[in-house]
């Protein structure tokens, strides 16, 4: 008794979870211009920048993410607690320490994704470079990304190829 009625709660939250996704995909459709989900927003961020082509959804971070066999690794994610778009860019190579002599090319990477992403309103919350690997977080409120999605997707896409070393 108890096992059929988890299975038909969990049917029934489905269909509910179903429903509402796809009223809030309507109401995107016909109105592109009123879209308040940050969920939303960083998904067509994702869908819109090449690089990501190919991404994967992580459904409980609300994150668009990509790896690259190259070492660059991507994230834009859905922050609907505070109405931002946060963005994380990397580049490493797993495993390798005590290679300082990449700092002559690291460095100078890092400064110019960071450069990148703030001409654009992005805050930049992290910008790490530790052995072999850079990491910078920044954020954008939902409501500027979505008034300027074409620049947001060739800042991204800009500052992606700063992280490029082949």
């Amino acid at each position: 008794m108890i096992t059929t009625y988890v299975a038909l709660l969990s049917v029934v939250i489905t269909v509910y979870t179903t429903q509402s996704e796809l009223d809030r995909l309507s109401h995107a459709f016909g109105n592109p211009r009123s879209v308040e989900s940050s969920e939303l927003i960083a998904e067509e961020i994702a869908v819109r920048c090449p690089f990501m082509n190919d991404y994967s959804w992580d459904d409980d971070r609300l994150a668009a993410i990509k790896e690259t066999s190259s070492g660059i690794r991507a994230e834009i994610q859905g922050d609907e607690s505070n109405g931002f778009i946060r963005i994380m860019l990397a580049w490493g190579i797993p495993g390798v320490r005590g290679r300082e002599s990449l700092a002559k090319f690291i460095v100078p990477a890092m400064k110019a994704t960071e450069i990148t992403l703030k001409s654009k309103s992005c805050v930049i919350d992290l910008s790490e470079n530790r052995y072999a690997s850079i990491t910078i977080r920044a954020h954008l409120t939902s409501k500027r990304a979505l008034a300027n999605l074409p620049t947001i997707c060739d800042t991204i896409e800009k500052a992606l190829s700063h992280l490029r070393f082949d």
